[in-house]
């Protein structure tokens, strides 16, 4: 076993020196932060939507939503330089709040977005037997791969963090024998409404970037958090296996605090405070945070620039969680574990 693990993480080392090797450029922009001028990620490729309305509106007291507890939410994100707080649930919009000229059409780079965008694209390249399981070895899908050290690398090795997101994207490509944006655009994109967004392409061969570079309206975010809301199914729509999202949940065997790009929320980051209810997990990328709360059914979007030092990941998602009307803490619920209460215990 320890033979394997050894054989694993050298591959991945590889796969990572590759990429900075082949592309300076996009290390650079990657390691760099958000924020860039969208003038320097080129060329790029259309993902095309189907161009649906937006969720409809709502009140927030229909859906038992605190306005209170939303205006404390909005009033910490302006003091945090945010672009937008926006927050549905059960699938309406229910409260938006937009500064710096910003709304809901407002097209932003969203590494965040892009990498659990391709996580859904690979359930998707499963579903329908491109892919033949998360542990699949890489060399398997791709042929160039089979004698190559980055071909031990698995499916859910790449998922979670294991080497650089932007071989999924290549592996999802030669799987399914279609270019990355097309095949995102039939099996996730197109089927949730979402509009027009663009992918970052290398320069020397057109493949797709996945770590930074992915270009959407940040109103898209909520389609896709909807979908993982729904469990992979969108407004009676089953555009994944049900049992995908839960598989995407998984805790990492390295970083048990992510899963497949998304942050688990019973892993307190330094200096946040823990989330109210375990069951939050995020998508975030840059300054951009999406946190998603099942039990509830509560998409929580906020956009804008780089953190600040005293940013505190847990109060915005927490103001909002406290202020609904049916919320029941964990404590107080039969049959509480303790020991998703109680680190350690």
């Amino acid at each position: 076993m320890k033979s394997v693990l050894k054989w694993a993480a050298l591959a991945v080392i590889v796969v990572v020196v590759l990429v900075i090797a082949r592309d300076p450029q996009y290390s650079i922009q990657r390691f760099a932060g958000s924020g860039l001028a969208a003038s320097l990620y080129i060329p790029r490729a259309v993902i095309h939507g189907s161009n649906q309305p937006p969720a409809p509106r709502e009140d927030p007291a229909t859906q038992q939503l605190s306005k209170t507890a939303l205006e404390s939410a909005a009033a910490y994100a302006e003091s945090q330089h945010s672009r937008a707080l926006i927050v549905t649930r059960h699938g309406y919009r229910v409260f938006e709040r937009y500064w710096h000229g910003s709304n809901l059409d407002t097209v932003i780079e969203s590494s965040g977005l892009g990498r659990v965008v391709a996580a859904l694209a690979t359930g998707a390249a499963i579903s329908g037997r491109k892919i033949g399981w998360p542990d699949e070895p890489t060399g398997y899908l791709v042929p160039a791969w089979s004698h190559d050290p980055r071909g031990r690398v698995t499916v859910r090795q790449l998922l979670q963090h294991g080497a650089d997101p932007d071989s999924l994207a290549y592996v999802i490509q030669t799987a399914t024998a279609q270019p990355y944006a097309q095949y995102v655009s039939e099996a996730i994109w197109a089927r949730i409404g979402a509009a027009d967004a663009s992918i970052w392409l290398k320069r020397s061969d057109g493949t797709p970037h996945v770590d930074t570079g992915f270009f959407a309206r940040q109103g898209d975010w909520l389609r896709v958090g909807e979908l993982l809301l729904g469990n992979g199914n969108y407004q009676g729509d089953e555009v994944l296996l049900p049992r995908w999202v839960p598989e995407l949940l998984q805790p990492s065997r390295t970083n048990p605090a992510y899963g497949s790009y998304l942050r688990l929320g019973m892993h307190a980051a330094p200096g946040m405070s823990p989330y109210l209810t375990p069951d939050v997990y995020v998508i975030e990328g840059g300054g951009n945070r999406m946190w998603l709360v099942p039990s509830l059914q509560i998409a929580i979007l906020r956009t804008g620039g780089a953190l600040d030092p005293d940013w505190d990941d847990g109060r915005i998602p927490n103001l909002i969680v406290n202020g609904a009307h049916d919320f029941v803490p964990p404590a107080a619920r039969p049959g509480a574990d303790l020991r998703l209460l109680v680190p350690n215990h």
